[in-house]
């Protein structure tokens, strides 16, 4: 099955990381853990500043985080963030308001996205934040555990060819 272009290009990225295995797959997983929260438009800023302060890859985290978050999943992933926060909080905030609130966010530049924020009101954060942190839990430990795979299996496969490579040159400077 061949990816389409985009996850193509983040593939190639990721296979290229250097660091340490631990250090790329939690820094994947702090990316995706800070991508599933309502922290839009500050995910950036966040994952860069966590992964330095925690010493993980920071750009495995950034990777994972934009593969998390990005203009095609931020409606479902809000709304799903949404319901589980409503779960915790009933009826004290609808869809319509949050579908209101990443309209403007996506109309206005950082300053004004970040003023569109603070007027949302505390029900509204305090119901989005609750449901994108029960959200990251699972979202950081899966992704820790798929990337950790991921990173092994790339070294394993690099580390074969290299001994390949290595087992056809010795023959042929043998000759």
């Amino acid at each position: 099955m061949k990816l389409p272009r985009p996850l193509r290009l983040y593939y190639r990225r990721a296979q290229r990381l250097r660091g340490s295995v631990d250090s790329l797959a939690l820094g994947a997983a702090l990316g995706a853990a800070i991508a599933t929260t309502p922290t839009m438009p500050l995910h950036s800023f966040i994952t860069i500043a966590a992964a330095l302060v925690l010493r993980v890859n920071v750009v495995a985290a950034l990777l994972a985080g934009t593969l998390l978050s990005n203009p095609l999943t931020i409606v479902p992933q809000y709304y799903l963030v949404w319901r589980v926060g409503n779960f915790f909080f009933p009826g004290q905030l609808s869809w319509e308001r949050i579908q209101s609130i990443l309209h403007q966010i996506e109309e206005q530049g950082l300053l004004s996205s970040l003023d569109v924020l603070r007027g949302a009101g505390w029900d509204t954060i305090k119901i989005m934040l609750c449901g994108g942190m029960v959200l990251a839990v699972p979202a950081g430990l899966i992704t820790y555990f798929l990337a950790r795979w991921f990173f092994i299996h790339i070294r394993r496969k690099r580390r074969e060819k290299h001994l390949l490579n290595h087992k056809k040159n010795s023959i042929t400077d043998g000759s």
